[in-house]
């Protein structure tokens, strides 16, 4: 219950503290006295984001204060850490630069932290308030709050995630599994293609020192071939014709013995170029054994070469690479999940889902019937006496909210069409029945005070002494405090405030106070229907 509002430099307002009691209290005054100022200092309390503007010209900051007693938030001021005894006082700080400041029992508090409170302090119902009712689920959660059907559509919402969540992983299925079976071709691939070359850490560098000499040995060969080419030419070879000259030298030695000596190292010269030729054949034939052994280095090199460019640089990282891979496939391979266990794991969800949503239609059922009952008579106790409130559920496809729709119907008149709300034409009638909703749904709401703006708007005669009485009966089950411009209404309160606009010294403020005697009453009531001027400060 709200105690106490103290509202210091907040546009009109200069400073203005007020003390509220029990039941059911009206705010009186003529429009533009600043009866906004009420609303627009509460929604501040509420956590609501405000500007500079609202600061009083030649203020530097605008303040808003209010205890509340006996506060049915005490969980969250526990768990924030916030020290509090039967009441808690609640201030915000609006700056001139545009900043504010929250506080709770002089602790500061974050705004948002306010927000968060403000379902459990007071309910602002503003003039149009009965507009909400129109929102496409305004139904469904009233329905859902009087059948305090909260855990089971947190239930139902969790479930239906899950659901969703597998028919994702079921549909996603062939597609993720076939780029998993890719994937761990390719690693086999790959893995294969290193373990049939089998390197060694260090291999190449003592490979490639053995080729390199083999290389300069098949140089070498090279030249021999040349040198062999030559002396056994076809065309000529140098032998041969050295052999045709050693005859005739002989011959002629024989004939001439003094070309004996010529003879004999001629002979010795020929003797020595076949023992080169010879050497050098022996040399060349050596030499076949080491080309196989190159083109065997040569083709080594290359694989290693290969391996070294798409997993290296070094063969080394080859190994480790490989490793890597066979990591990563076993993992892969380790996700097997078959498609039919899939399927199964969703078939039970769904049927968990069907069960939960089964349940919250026929606990919605049954609320819709009991809320139909209950808003018709507070209806007809609302000068409404032939109308029908009822509420439709709507089979539709299944949702995150179950699997139906909700719709409030109102027949207003006996003989007539029911119309659902959003089509309903006058607005005292959807007065009327957001005031129905509220009696209604009293003790399903955890909030100890409720504000109507003008809730009255659009109505007048006995029917504004009815809502009149409906507000007082209704500040039997909580504090209710109500802007109102009938008499009608405000004559019933058990108390009664007036708001009004004062000029002094070329300053305009607004004053908020209570009427205490019953002929201060009395005049404010006459003020209200015309029969008198506003009260005398």
């Amino acid at each position: 219950m709200l105690l106490r509002l103290l509202i210091k430099n907040l546009v009109l307002v200069e400073s203005c503290e007020i003390n509220l009691v029990e039941g059911f209290t009206v705010i009186t005054g003529e429009t533009g006295a600043g009866k906004s100022i009420l609303l627009s200092s509460l929604n501040l309390l509420l956590g609501e984001r405000q500007d500079s503007s609202l600061i009083r010209q030649g203020a530097s900051s605008s303040i808003v204060e209010a205890t509340f007693v006996e506060p049915k938030m005490l969980p969250l001021l526990d768990e924030a850490g916030i020290c509090y005894e039967d009441e808690i006082t609640i201030r915000r700080e609006l700056l001139a630069s545009g900043k504010s400041r929250a506080f709770i029992n002089d602790q500061t508090v974050q705004v948002a932290f306010l927000k968060k409170l403000a379902p459990y302090l007071i309910e602002v119902s503003a003039q149009h308030a009965h507009i909400e009712l129109t929102r496409p689920d305004a139904a469904r959660e009233i329905v859902d709050a009087f059948a305090q059907n909260e855990p089971q559509v947190l239930a139902f919402q969790e479930c239906y995630k899950e659901t969703l969540s597998l028919k994702r992983a079921k549909e996603q299925f062939r597609e993720e599994e076939q780029a998993r079976l890719r994937k761990i071709q390719h690693l086999e691939r790959e893995i294969e293609e290193i373990e049939q070359v089998a390197p060694t850490v260090g291999e190449d560098e003592t490979l490639f020192q053995e080729f390199s000499a083999l290389a300069q040995e098949k140089e070498s060969s090279s030249q021999i071939a040349d040198l062999l080419a030559i002396l056994d030419s076809p065309e000529g070879s140098p032998l041969a014709l050295l052999g045709r000259c050693k005859t005739v030298f002989d011959r002629l030695a024989a004939k001439n013995p003094s070309y004996k000596e010529t003879q004999s190292a001629f002979t010795a010269a020929v003797s020595s170029l076949q023992d080169i030729s010879f050497t050098l054949v022996k040399a060349y034939e050596a030499s076949s054994d080491a080309e196989a052994r190159y083109e065997t280095l040569d083709t080594r090199l290359k694989e290693l070469f290969e391996l070294k460019k798409k997993y290296g640089p070094t063969l080394d990282d080859v190994l480790t690479y490989k490793e890597s891979q066979k990591s990563s496939l076993k993992e892969l391979v380790g996700q097997d999940i078959s498609e039919e266990a899939l399927a199964q794991k969703l078939a039970l969800k769904e049927k968990e889902l069907q069960e939960k949503a089964s349940l919250l239609t026929k606990r919605r059922k049954e609320a819709a019937k009991k809320l139909s009952n209950d808003v018709t008579g507070e209806l007809v106790q609302l000068n409404m006496p032939s109308a029908l409130f009822e509420v439709v559920l709507v089979n539709e496809a299944r949702s995150s909210f179950g699997d139906e729709a909700v719709h409030f119907y109102l027949t207003p008149n006996r003989g007539e069409s029911r119309v659902r709300i959003q089509d309903a034409a006058s607005g005292g009638e959807l007065a009327r029945l957001s005031l129905a909703l509220k009696c209604t749904m009293m003790d399903k709401n955890p909030v100890g005070t409720i504000l109507f703006d003008e809730i009255d708007a659009n109505i007048g005669g006995e029917t504004a002494t009815i809502v009149g009485k409906k507000l007082a009966q209704l500040g039997k089950s909580c504090q209710v405090l109500a802007v109102t411009h009938f008499s009608q209404v405000a004559r019933i309160a058990d108390s009664h405030f007036t708001i009004q606009k004062l000029e002094h010294e070329g300053r305009t403020t607004s004053h908020i106070r209570p009427l205490i005697s019953e002929a201060e009453r009395h005049q404010e009531l006459n003020r209200m229907q015309g029969n008198s001027v506003a009260i005398a400060k």
